[in-house]
Parts: C-alpha cells; sequence; structure tokens
C-alpha cells in the first residue's frame, strides 16, 4: 500500500467513523439548546466553504498538470481531490444531521 492510499483509507475511515458519531442520543429543544444547535450548523457550513476551496484548488493544479501534460502530477491531484471529496460527503452528512436535529428541536420547542 503506498503512502498516499494509506492516507485516503486513513481519511475515509475517519469520515466513517465522525458519521457514525455524529448523532447525538437526545435532543435539547431549550433556548440554550436551539442555539446550539444554530451554532453546529454554522460551523458546518464554515467546513463546507473550507472543503469547496480545497477541492477547486486541487481542481486547478490539474488543471495545470493536464495542460503541461504532467500524468503524474494529475494522478497525485486526483488522489486528493477524491479524498477532498469523501471529507466534504462527511460535513454534508453532519450538516444534514445537524439541520435535522435543529429542526426537530424548534418543531419541539413550539409545540409544547
Amino acid at each position: 500500500m503506498t503512502k498516499l492510499s494509506a492516507k485516503l483509507s486513513a481519511v475515509v475511515l475517519l469520515a466513517a467513523f465522525a458519521a457514525a458519531t455524529a448523532t447525538p442520543v437526545f435532543a435539547d429543544d431549550t433556548p440554550a439548546g436551539v442555539a446550539s444547535d444554530v451554532e453546529a450548523v454554522q460551523k458546518d457550513n464554515n467546513a463546507l466553504a473550507k472543503d469547496n476551496a480545497r477541492l477547486a484548488k486541487h481542481r486547478a493544479h490539474k488543471a495545470k498538470h493536464k495542460a503541461k501534460g504532467e500524468w503524474t502530477g494529475q494522478a497525485s491531484d486526483s488522489v486528493k481531490i477524491g479524498a477532498d471529496k469523501a471529507m466534504k460527503s462527511e460535513k454534508e452528512t453532519e450538516k444534514s444531521t445537524d439541520q435535522r436535529i435543529l429542526n426537530d428541536d424548534v418543531n419541539d420547542a413550539t409545540n409544547k
């Protein structure tokens, strides 16, 4: 196993673990709990923005390597793009979970 594929495997395993542990056992529909949920969604949005920027950077690097005909550079950038997509997917899952928790807490708070 190459060093790069080992890193990618580690990233994928970390993403799977984080997605599995992201859901809390109970909901908190208090005002402080709802504020915490809103903050979690905002953090997810910030993390996704960083991931999108990193993905765009790696895609631009790959395009430069492609224009120069540098196959090894393209391959390296493809692996980085794959890792970026895996991390982005994990964060999108986390955001979806946080958004669902927020919606449930808001609904529970308004239906009391």
